[in-house]
């Protein structure tokens, strides 16, 4: 699988802080070394994208990952964005899990991120628990079914860890059924045995600075253009939706496509080809909904440029 991984990635390989809010990350780890890499790659991509940390913690002293989570990245420990918290404070219920009473406790972490308009937090979410054998915890994929389901209702990035020294081969096969990505080497992978549909990334890097032969400053200032081109197409389009023109809505959301395209921000790309669409039929009902997923949109490119 390794060897499948190393090729796949080179093609398929995405920054975490790149992936949209409501991710699904399968995070199998073989042993100490690559725990500590891997833990560092994932905090200062969290830092890196202004994000708070969630980790709950099964197996290992909370005290120790405390200190080295504030060894990696200072600003986000001081800032009091990292939370260690462990499984029966937010996923057991009297030593019994349940899936929804988990799923509960979730969202009162994540919604206050929501309401405060802050970026997704980042949940590390350790699965030795469900070896111990506590009652429910044999519905650890139920569990797991709904993390993948629950989407942007959940508004988080959610990585699961699989440790190889506590789960037995047969989980560790199963989880990967449920989760679009996987964390190798630092990076976020498609999962090509993910059997739905995999989450387009907010920017796709890699492909675009070989494509077009960029290096990262380069990319880096195409991005800046982008956001300049995208400021203008927006208030055009914002005009157009209000006053009921189509042709103009059409017209500025198929130039912001391009654009999008050209850059690799292939959730905006879609985004304005929702809108483009509606445009060609001359039928705006839904223009202003399309015009707010829109800006969502483009503010997360804008957010990973600003860290």
């Amino acid at each position: 699988m390794t060897e499948k991984l190393s090729a796949v990635g080179r093609a398929n390989r995405y920054p975490l802080e790149h992936l949209p809010a409501s991710s699904h990350i399968c995070w199998q780890v073989d042993g100490d070394e690559d725990f500590d890499a891997s833990l560092s790659g994932i905090v200062r991509a969290a830092a890196s994208a202004g994000a708070a940390l969630l980790y709950i913690v099964d197996r290992r002293p909370i005290t120790a990952l405390r200190r080295q989570l504030r060894a990696i990245a200072p600003e986000i420990t001081a800032q009091d964005r990292v939370f260690l918290l462990e499984p029966p404070q937010i996923l057991l219920d009297h030593a019994r899990f349940d899936e929804q009473a988990a799923l509960t406790q979730l969202r009162k972490f994540t919604q206050p991120q929501r309401a405060g308009e802050l970026p997704a937090p980042w949940i590390v979410v350790e699965m030795s628990w469900a070896t111990w054998g506590l009652p429910g915890s044999d519905r650890w994929q139920a569990f797991e079914s709904l993390l993948d389901s629950a989407g942007q209702e959940l508004y988080g990035m959610f990585l699961c860890q699989y440790d190889r020294r506590y789960c037995p081969p047969e989980m560790l096969a199963e989880a990967l059924r449920f989760h679009p990505f996987i964390l190798f080497n630092g990076w976020a992978v498609a999962n090509h045995i993910y059997p739905g549909p995999i989450p387009a990334p907010i920017l796709e890097r890699d492909a675009v600075t070989a494509q077009l032969g960029l290096d990262d400053e380069s990319y880096q200032e195409y991005l800046r253009v982008f956001l300049e081109e995208a400021e203008n197409h927006v208030a055009q389009l914002s005009q157009a939706v209000q006053a009921g023109d189509a042709k103009k809505v059409d017209y500025h959301a198929h130039s912001l496509k391009g654009a999008a395209a050209t850059i690799g921000a292939g959730r905006v790309r879609d985004a304005a080809w929702e809108l483009e669409q509606m445009g060609k039929r001359g039928s705006l009902a839904g223009a202003p909904s399309a015009l707010e997923t829109l800006l969502q949109e483009i503010e997360l490119v804008r957010r990973i440029i600003a860290h």
